[in-house]
């Protein structure tokens, strides 16, 4: 199985019961379904984690986890699994996407000297808080990585972090931060950190981005698919290309106009840059989805990149279609009804959103 194939099925199913309230019921419900696929997967064991963050939400806001695999040349790998945006819940959606009309100086979060002149936005400066307090057996992350690598003196040991969505942008700030942290504590040259972030939307300005790119070179990858919204905010260029995204036939409607320039005037003049390294991922907008903006953007943030692991895994992949993507459709996709009448996403239900999504996904 591809390296690539690998990383999008562990990034989705971090999605597992994630309509959990209990994040101990969910962590339990995510280590039971990791493990059942644990051998296609080629990893030994879960080595941190799973854990859940949801504050005062009712629903959790964050999850990590990290595998241990099976070693290659004698040589400790494992994999931190970052997961993307809680769907169900409005905290997360608020204040780790949207809030990105303020940024913070990226020297916040790094105990390393950077440049000043880096800024993150306040949504990725609010997830990456998160992220990096959370514990697992009185352990964070780095706390955990550390002591991996002073257990294997002389050895190099291999990262790989991943993620969609809101996972992909923290796989790459995540990452970058603990090279940094690394660096400082001259741990760096013990660990060979790799990146592979899916669909992640942009988590800072022109200097953040050159920081990335200077700190991890080509040892990031972020997979793109050209129809997702998702990797298009929140540069200026790539805001400029939503509109008109699916082409003429598929266009927004007045509120989603509405909303879309609410979030250009949030992020105008901040020089937010897509941090580079893109690796494209197929997909093309297709009409019978019918003409709503938001079901092709559904569709296209979620279908293709699994899709693309498809003829490498397909056994798990229709494992994940069906026990994690399915249940993310259906309580993503809402039909409100007035006077009998479907309103907001047409005559399309849940379940025909999906099925639809599906044969889409065969051809």
């Amino acid at each position: 199985m591809k390296t690539e194939t690998r990383m999008t099925l562990l990034s989705y199913l971090a999605y597992c019961d994630f309509y959990q309230p209990n994040c101990d019921k969910l962590a339990k419900n995510l280590t039971k379904m990791l493990l059942s696929v644990k051998e296609e997967l080629t990893f030994s064991g879960i080595a941190w984690g799973p854990v859940a963050y949801k504050g005062d939400e009712v629903f959790s806001e964050s999850l990590m986890y990290v595998v241990k695999d099976i070693a290659a040349g004698g040589v400790p790998e494992y994999t931190l699994v970052i997961r993307g945006t809680n769907p169900v819940s409005l905290v997360s959606w608020i204040f780790q996407d949207l809030n990105v009309a303020g940024q913070t100086p990226w020297s916040r979060q790094s105990t390393h000297t950077v440049s000043s002149s880096s800024y993150i936005s306040k949504a990725t400066d609010t997830s990456l808080g998160i992220h990096k307090a959370l514990t697992s057996g009185g352990k964070t992350v780095l706390d955990w990585l550390t002591l991996v690598i002073q257990e294997n003196a002389g050895r190099t040991i291999k990262l790989n972090v991943c993620g969609h969505s809101l996972g992909g942008l923290m796989s790459t700030t995540f990452a970058l931060w603990l090279h940094d942290e690394l660096a400082y504590k001259k741990l760096l040259d013990r660990v060979d950190l790799r990146v592979y972030a899916f669909a992640g939307p942009t988590a800072g300005n022109g200097a953040y981005a050159a920081y990335l790119k200077e700190s991890l070179g080509d040892r990031y990858t972020c997979y793109v698919n050209d129809y997702d919204i998702a990797p298009c905010v929140w540069s200026e260029a790539g805001m400029e290309r939503l509109p008109g995204i699916y082409g003429d036939a598929i266009t927004m409607n007045d509120f989603e106009e509405k909303l879309y320039a609410l979030l250009c005037l949030q992020v105008q003049n901040l020089d937010y840059a897509a941090p580079g390294n893109a690796s494209g991922i197929p997909s093309t907008p297709n009409g019978k989805l019918g003409d709503g903006y938001i079901l092709q953007a559904i569709y296209q943030h979620v279908f293709p990149y699994l899709k693309a692991a498809k003829s490498d895994a397909d056994k798990i992949c229709s494992l994940v279609l069906f026990e994690v993507v399915k249940n993310l459709v259906v309580r993503i996709i809402g039909v409100n009804k007035r006077n009998g009448k479907a309103s907001v996403l047409g005559a399309f239900t849940r379940n025909d959103f999906f099925k639809k999504s599906m044969a889409l996904f065969n051809e």
